[in-house]
Parts: structure tokens; sequence; C-alpha cells
């Protein structure tokens, strides 16, 4: 198992997200090791929802009026809540129903089949999973359903793509090309502010091979050596 999902996940987060995330990641590979495959699928889909709440911020951050209009018809409280989310665990409410949000998914383009298959892993998660059935999830589904929750969330980065070149080709512009880029810069210009995940520093590094220049070729420098980019991510 390839367990690529973790690659999809940000690389800052607060303190209450990254130890929620690493507990989570704890208790799918101790009961994926010792064949729990029920409880390690159960645990995958919990981190499933933290990459989408990530998601959900990063199109406040990259597409904020979007992101404002897209939340006009919760109640007032949820509403508030969600658009003073500094990090994605302010998204927590106990409005929310996992298939729903991910229709938020369309702000960043229409992507109905996309939405579809969000919301079968979470039908899935209730029929399977969420109730008491005598039914074990057998090694071969597990498989099964561990590879579909990473080709959605592939699929969901996919919907990224254009906003993260976006903010990418800003950040380039606002460097001096005579000027020394460190990883240190890398991080706290763009990296943290912008929540970035392993998978987005690949994508970064392809916008850097299809665009060259001096720039550029500092932050492909940097993210191959300080990063260990694995290029085979962007086949």
């Amino acid at each position: 198992m390839t367990d690529k999902l973790f690659s999809y996940l940000s690389l800052a987060s607060d303190v209450g997200e990254s130890d929620y995330i690493k507990d989570l990641s704890h208790q799918f590979v101790v009961a994926e090791l010792a064949g729990s495959y029920h409880s390690a699928l159960f645990s995958y889909h919990l981190i499933f929802i933290c990459y989408f709440y990530q998601i959900f911020h990063k199109m406040k951050l990259w597409l904020p009026d979007k992101h404002h209009l897209a939340v006009v018809s919760f109640s007032a409280d949820r509403r508030k809540k969600f658009r003073d989310a500094t990090d994605p665990t302010a998204y927590v409410h106990k409005g929310n129903q996992e298939s729903p949000m991910f229709e938020f998914l369309n702000v960043f383009s229409d992507c109905e089949k996309v939405v579809s298959r969000c919301k079968k892993l979470v039908k899935y998660r209730n029929e399977h999973l969420g109730h008491v059935n005598y039914l074990l999830v057998s090694k071969d589904e597990f498989e099964k359903q561990i590879t579909e929750y990473e080709e959605v969330a592939e699929l969901i980065h996919r919907l990224t793509h254009k906003e993260l070149a976006k903010v990418f080709d800003e950040y380039v512009r606002s460097l001096d090309p005579a000027e020394n880029l460190t990883k240190d810069d890398l991080e706290l210009g763009l990296i943290i502010p912008q929540r970035l995940s392993p998978i987005d520093l690949c994508s970064l590094f392809a916008e850097c091979e299809l665009n060259p220049g001096t720039v550029q070729e500092k932050i492909k420098t940097i993210l191959l050596d300080d990063y260990h980019i694995d290029v085979t991510l962007l086949q």
C-alpha cells in the first residue's frame, strides 16, 4: 500500500490539527498491521475529511470572495465561523454533514463527478463502518477502498491546480531574481501561509519546469535538496 493520501496533507498545521492527524495516522498504521481493516478504514476516512477541510481553507485563502458567498445560506453563527476561519479546524460545526459539504468543491470548478465519488466514500463509511452489521472488511476490500480514497484525493487536488499556479506566479513575481533564496524564505513566504502539501510542492516543481527562469531554478533546487520532492508523483 502506498497510503498516498498523506502526501496531500499540509506541511504546516496548528497543534490541534497536527496532533489529531498524527493520532489518526497512528491508529491507521496499527490497525492495518494487525489486520483490523475495519478500524483502519475508519481512521483513514477521518484523515480524508481532514484533507477536505484543508482544501476548504485553501479555498478561502485563494478564492476569498467565492468562499464568502458559498456559505451565504448557512445560519448566522455557522456563516461567521466559516468566514472567520483562520485554520482548517475552524470548519468543524455541529451542523456539518459530510456529503453536502463536498458540494463546495464546485467553487474551484464544476465537478459533479468528483463530488459524487466523495459522497460514495461517505456512503460506504456509513453502510460498512459506521453501524453494527457483523461484516468485517477483507484485505482486498480494504485495498480497493484505500485506492479509491487516493484517486479521489488526486482528483480534488487537480481542481486546485489553476489557483495554486496563480498563487505561485504571484509569489515568484514578488521576488528579486538577484537576491538569495533559502528554504526558510520559501517556507515563510509561501509554504506555511498557503498551507501547502508535499503534492503541492510537486506541482510547484512542475510549474518551474514549464516556466523556467532564474527564480524558478532557485526554487527547484530548494524543492529537490531540502524537500526531496518525488518527481514521480507528478506522473
